[in-house]
């Protein structure tokens, strides 16, 4: 005979009744790689170049005699602050890649890290480009 025990048909399944909500597994996130690896990719970029361009702008305003004010003056003198945003960036990456099944709530998490780096590098990158580029514009009317 059958020696597998009888199971009751009108028991619905394990995952809506036993486990608790947010634990029934999703597919891989490719939309969440994707976007959290475009971030990555601009907050590395922006990490390998800032530096660089941020000490050209300094020379070029010590070589104009121009006195930056104090924003832009702490811009220009903390090019470091954008390794910041890169490790965040390889960190959020990681999280996420490493998750090849994550539950619903891991990736209502997952969206919310990807929309609040991207929201906050954003503005840090306009911010930062509104600062060095209002004196640029500035000397300009002068000139």
């Amino acid at each position: 005979m059958n020696d597998q025990p009888k199971r009751n048909p009108y028991r619905p399944g394990g995952d809506r009744v036993d486990s608790p909500k947010g634990s029934v597994k999703a597919k891989r996130p490719v939309g969440l790689i994707i976007a959290a690896g475009l971030e990555t990719w601009t907050a590395v970029y922006t990490a390998l170049t800032g530096p660089g361009a941020l000490e050209d702008i300094r020379e070029a305003f010590k070589g104009l005699g121009t006195e930056l004010p104090p924003e832009t003056r702490s811009l220009v003198g903390t090019p470091a602050l954008w390794w910041t945003f890169a490790a965040v960036g390889v960190a959020n990456l990681i999280w996420i890649v490493a998750s090849p099944q994550p539950t619903a709530a891991e990736k209502r998490n997952m969206k919310w890290s990807v929309w609040i780096f991207g929201v906050v590098l954003g503005v840090f990158i306009g911010w930062s480009a509104y600062r060095l580029y209002s004196m640029i514009f500035k000397l300009g009317a002068v000139v």
